[in-house]
Formats: structure tokens, C-alpha cells, sequence
């Protein structure tokens, strides 16, 4: 969530909030990926 959290830090205060929303979705998503990914296949 730390990818989430950067990206609304550096997005322009330029008012574009739906791309901002889109790339902190994309993050979470990939995330959520992940993890279960290592869940599944643990080391």
C-alpha cells in the first residue's frame, strides 16, 4: 500500500483525481496479486 500512498503524495495538485484513483487501484490490484501469489507459493 506504500505505492498507493506515493502516488497520491507525488500526483500534481493539478485537480486530475481520476488518474490519480486509477494508478492507486492499479497498485492495490498488483498488490492483491502478490500477495496471494506468495500466499500460494510460499519459499
Amino acid at each position: 500500500m506504500a505505492g498507493a500512498f506515493g502516488v497520491h503524495a507525488l500526483a500534481p495538485s493539478s485537480g486530475n483525481k481520476a488518474a490519480t484513483w486509477g494508478m492507486a487501484n492499479q497498485y492495490a490490484i498488483l498488490n492483491g496479486i502478490g500477495l496471494q501469489a506468495t500466499w500460494q507459493y510460499p519459499i
